[in-house]
């Protein structure tokens, strides 16, 4: 299969899972919310946040790594798998056992304590979980099916067993249950279809495997800190329905920024076959650049828009007060598009350290940003760090691009968020000449939003529709 359909291959089978997945996802995440209410719900996403940090630790950078090994030689892929599901149960014993320890001293509330010591068992699933092996293989099928069945048996389980407050250790129990099952499902079909196959990693290399990996876990810590280190500061600081709020409000950011981590996974392992020849990466990042800036500018300022609308409707009204730390938000996705877009290219190209600093910069300036914003306005001083951290990171891989590779991105960027800004005025208007309030006025905003951002889009160079198959080429 050549390149760029192997890429619509795969940019298809990713699609359709992330499609179910961000439904059921969804669905999932409205029926807790209302169910449980706040102060639970905000429970549970102080608790997965907090743990997101010991899943990195599991992980240890090893997942990103090994696309990059096993997209160069395949014929390694057995032996990484070997080592990387090994190192990463060995991490996930050790850390299990010390959150388990470390947990009773952080002052939580008993409730809370027990939720968190359910959802560590999740670092069991991160240690089993292949993804990445598929992935770099550019078998997203294999990935999506893994993804959809998890997120189906989530939603179905909390569906029929979720009733109130009271199930809440049920509730965290749900979705540490299904990635465990889908990660040893994937794991026994990897058994079968390789016994046979030769291939071992000569034992030098195994050290500086995991060396190599180190910079790429160090990334995903410093992401981590400005994605989801507002939570955890806010678990302490505000009360747990402030913290409810608020993760309601990035359950649909969530959704918002799908398509980047979508389009991230179909095309880094192609970006990294292709990194020895200079043409073809630039083409594929000025391709992939040139979707998730129309994409981007697109989402974000539909989601600012109909954000005040959205929020009471799906998550009912005692979630009303996280409106406006949701439009924040849905601003910071638009740099959350953009900042992948040059960052998938950055992480091909190895450039591991340039963009790690940039990382590191991004991270402390989040946890400085949190710990002055939160306490003096709450949910939305913490909206306001992500956004701001993140326009700065935008600006610093951008610029890292054009010095180290003369990437010229910038003005694609720019023209795609004015772009953006102009459309929105027919759709206010639209908006506000709509007498009955919710889904009616979103879908008056909408179409005529579409209607100007389209063809202002294609005018202003942002993306040419009549060559769009050739986003998903290498070469065009």
């Amino acid at each position: 299969m050549g390149a760029g359909r192997r890429i619509f291959h795969n940019l298809f089978a990713l699609g359709g899972a992330q499609v179910v997945t961000m439904m059921t996802g969804m669905v999932t995440a409205v029926v807790l919310a209302r169910v449980l209410g706040p102060a639970a719900y905000g429970v549970l996403g102080f608790g997965v946040a907090l743990l997101s940090y010991f899943g990195l630790a599991v992980n240890m950078g090893m997942d990103a790594h090994a696309v990059r090994v096993v997209a160069k030689t395949p014929a390694h892929g057995k032996s990484v798998v070997k080592l990387v599901l090994a190192s990463r149960m060995l991490l996930a014993v050790l850390i299990a056992f010390s959150v388990m320890a470390l947990v009773p001293l952080m002052g939580l509330s008993d409730q809370v304590q027990t939720v968190v010591k359910i959802q560590c068992l999740g670092l069991f699933g991160v240690a089993l979980t292949l993804d990445f092996f598929y992935q770099a293989r550019q078998k997203m099928e294999i990935v999506a099916l893994r993804q959809v069945s998890a997120a189906v048996m989530g939603m179905v389980a909390v569906l029929l067993w979720v009733r109130d407050s009271d199930d809440i250790y049920f509730a965290a129990g749900v979705p540490v249950a299904v990635l465990i099952l889908s990660a040893i499902a994937l794991c026994l079909y990897f058994v079968f279809i390789s016994r046979g196959n030769a291939g071992n990693i000569p034992v030098p290399s195994r050290i500086d495997f995991v060396k190599r990996a180190l910079p790429v876990a160090l990334m995903g810590v410093l992401t981590t800190i400005y994605v989801n280190l507002d939570i955890v500061i806010l678990g302490f600081i505000v009360n747990e329905t402030e913290v409810g709020l608020y993760v309601a409000a990035t359950r649909i950011l969530t959704v918002a920024v799908i398509l980047p981590n979508l389009l991230h996974s179909v095309f880094y392992p192609a970006l990294a076959e292709v990194m020895d020849d200079d043409a073809k990466r630039e083409n594929m990042a000025k391709n992939l650049t040139r979707v998730l800036a129309f994409l981007g500018a697109g989402v974000g300022a539909a989601g600012v828009l109909f954000v005040p609308i959205l929020l009471p409707l799906l998550f009912g009204e005692d979630y009303s007060g996280a409106e406006l730390a949701l439009q924040i938000l849905m601003a910071n996705a638009v740099f959350v598009y953009l900042s992948v877009a040059v960052g998938t290219f950055l992480l091909a190209a190895h450039c591991d350290k340039a963009y790690t600093t940039i990382l590191g910069i991004g991270a402390g300036l989040n946890i400085v940003l949190n710990f002055v914003l939160i306490p003096i306005y709450g949910i939305e001083g913490a909206a306001t760090a992500t956004l701001v951290t993140q326009l700065v990171v935008w600006v610093c891989v951008a610029a890292l691009a054009k010095k180290a590779f003369n990437l010229q991105l910038f003005d694609i960027h720019i023209r795609a968020l004015v772009v953006a800004l102009v459309a929105c005025g027919p759709a206010i208007m639209a908006q506000r000449s709509v007498f009955s309030v919710g889904w009616q006025e979103i879908l008056a905003a909408t179409v005529f939003f579409i209607i100007f951002y389209l063809p202002l889009s294609h005018v202003a160079g942002v993306v040419d529709f009549r060559k769009m198959v050739n986003i998903l080429r290498v070469s065009s």
